[in-house]
């Protein structure tokens, strides 16, 4: 379904009838992705050739995931274990088999980790346009997934809370901050022009819901699409509003469900049987 959809959003914008989904939702999902898609189609259009472009882009974002965790892992650690790191990742599964798919599971993987290193160079002597990349890159990881819009900036906080010291500190957490802010502050405001409410993406409040009730059996994608047809004479702002509501409200009632599902999902990452696509590859 999300391969649909976000093949769908990629038409859309280059024709000029803006960035929504096939359902008409303007915010459903963060943009970065499909504008990316949008610029490689306008390049090459929509045939074999620009899939074949995405399946090389998505491909070399692949394997530069596989150099950032080594030199991540050599910086932080080791050598020895950045390259043990970065040789299991040569073989999990999904970095190999999402390739070929218009999903943004390779993005959500490798900005990150291009943010990480980045934020691994800035101590008290850094330059300026260091801390200005830094910021914008944790600005387009947002734009990424909405996940990282509480985890990454609290995990740059506390990262450089421990390698600065002093007013050096301040300076560079807020030079970062405010690159990070001007990178996602065209999407905050057109998505307030729409529905005048500050809005970041209206697929939070149906995932955190979708984890946190009791009767939602295990999340999965077909059945969270469900939610997008209840309430039909709520817009796009006020359903989002409403069920993060009612997750709050299910998190006060039952804490342990939502933590449970949380590990349910760690667990997908390691089934393999989830992955066939992955033997049809080696066949090839």
């Amino acid at each position: 379904p999300c391969t649909i959809e976000i093949k769908e959003e990629n038409i859309n914008l280059i024709k000029g009838y803006g960035y929504k989904t096939p359902d008409m939702l303007a915010t459903y999902r963060p943009p970065f992705y499909p504008f990316l898609l949008a610029f490689l189609y306008s390049f090459f259009g929509h045939s074999y050739h620009s899939y074949l472009t995405v399946f090389l882009v998505q491909a070399f974002l692949s394997s530069l995931i596989v150099v950032f965790i080594f030199l991540i892992g050599k910086k932080v650690f080791n050598p020895l274990t950045g390259l043990t790191a970065a040789l299991i990742a040569c073989f999990y599964f999904p970095f190999i088999t999402g390739i070929g798919d218009l999903e943004l599971e390779n993005l959500l993987i490798f900005m990150p980790l291009l943010f990480v290193f980045y934020l691994l160079k800035i101590g008290p002597k850094s330059s300026f346009g260091i801390k200005i990349i830094t910021g914008l890159i944790l600005g387009f990881t947002i734009l990424t997934k909405g996940v990282f819009l509480i985890v990454a900036p609290m995990f740059t906080f506390l990262w450089l809370r421990l390698a600065i010291a002093g007013k050096y500190f301040w300076k560079t957490i807020f030079i970062i901050y405010l690159s990070a802010f001007l990178t996602l502050f065209p999407w905050i405001t057109r998505n307030f022009l729409i529905y005048k409410k500050i809005l970041f993406s209206s697929q939070q409040g149906m995932a955190l819901y979708a984890n946190t009730n009791p009767e939602f059996r295990k999340y999965n994608r077909i059945e969270h699409r469900i939610f997008l047809w209840e309430f039909p004479q709520l817009n796009e702002a006020e359903r989002n509003s409403y069920y993060t509501n009612a997750a709050l409200q299910n998190l006060k009632k039952n804490l342990g469900l939502y933590f449970n599902r949380v590990l349910d999902n760690w667990n997908l990452l390691f089934e393999i049987d989830k992955f066939p696509n992955f033997f049809h590859l080696l066949s090839l």
